[in-house]
């Protein structure tokens, strides 16, 4: 039998992650495994003969919230135990009684129950092979297209007074507060993290100039993941969606909060459709922490 020692894993396991994720068809970046260790703690077993063969990492959010996200186990390894004992181990490396959340495949469910997880809420992820700007450059929020003017393109006027203009260095403090009203914990590691990963950040700013949402999107092997997605309301939301997604040619990829119906709506409406509906499950609350209704898109799914 193979010897397996489980660790806690550090930069020089990155390419033995993004090689794990291969392994299993899923499309973790070089920069997503970076930007994970950067703002995570991560677990994995390690074998001489086979390198890092399982992993996990927790994401602590404050004293109010963690997420666990990459759970991975090499497919000869499976049915050891090691999914198991590296999730307890990501569990286990937070104070007592801080909410966990993570966002389940079909195959951890069971695992993720019998560690007392339990469902709160789905998401939805959509797919989009070729996004649809709306007709004639204007967004059901009121932006007119700026193609060809990147001037006018760093800041366009909204309905109600509001405008959407690139993120600057000045604005990230306050995107922080708006993310954790939206998301019920402090992420200031990862969206620093994030920002320095993302291809392209947004902001909306209300008539006085204070910062209402806020937008990231980061390019993957694969695709054009969005999110996160902070909003005041749906219209706003899809602006920054279209601003983002607006030149790309390639695949696209958001996971929305399934109640995001209208949202959805208007996602349809730009090329994109349902994949999966995944759960999202809860260890330590009957709850995830309070929410003002903003996060119309997540991060990702390793981060919620």
């Amino acid at each position: 039998m193979k010897t397996i020692a489980l660790q806690r894993l550090d930069e020089t396991a990155a390419s033995d992650l993004v090689a794990l994720s291969s392994s299993l068809g899923w499309d973790y970046s070089s920069e997503d495994v970076r930007t994970i260790l950067a703002c995570g703690i991560v677990y994995g077993h390690w074998s001489a003969e086979d390198g890092v063969v399982s992993s996990a990492a927790i994401f602590p959010y404050g004293d109010r919230l963690a997420s666990i996200g990459m759970v991975m186990v090499r497919e000869p390894y499976r049915g050891q135990g090691l999914g198991k004992a590296v999730t307890q181990k990501c569990i286990d490396a937070l104070p007592s009684g801080v909410p966990i959340m993570l966002i389940a495949t079909p195959e951890g469910i069971p695992l993720y129950e019998r560690l007392g997880f339990q469902t709160v809420e789905t998401i939805e992820k959509l797919l989009c092979d070729r996004y649809q700007q709306p007709a004639g450059g204007v967004t059901p929020a009121g932006v007119k297209s700026n193609e060809g003017n990147p001037a006018a393109d760093r800041s366009a006027r909204l309905h109600n007074g509001y405008h959407l203009c690139e993120m600057t260095a000045d604005d990230v403090e306050a995107v922080m507060d708006l993310d954790e009203a939206a998301v019920g914990g402090r992420r200031c590691s990862f969206l620093q993290a994030r920002m320095m990963q993302s291809a392209r950040q947004a902001v909306i700013k209300r008539p006085d100039g204070t910062i209402a949402g806020f937008g990231l999107a980061v390019q993957g092997p694969e695709l054009l993941l969005l999110g996160p997605i902070v909003a005041p309301d749906c219209e706003l939301a899809l602006a920054l969606i279209d601003h983002l997604a607006s030149r790309h040619e390639g695949n696209l990829r958001i996971d929305i909060p399934a109640k995001q119906q209208a949202l959805r709506s208007g996602l349809l409406k730009r090329g994109f459709c349902k994949a999966t509906q995944p759960p999202v499950m809860l260890k330590g609350a009957d709850q995830l922490p309070s929410r003002n209704d903003t996060l119309f898109a997540i991060a990702a799914q390793a981060f919620g």
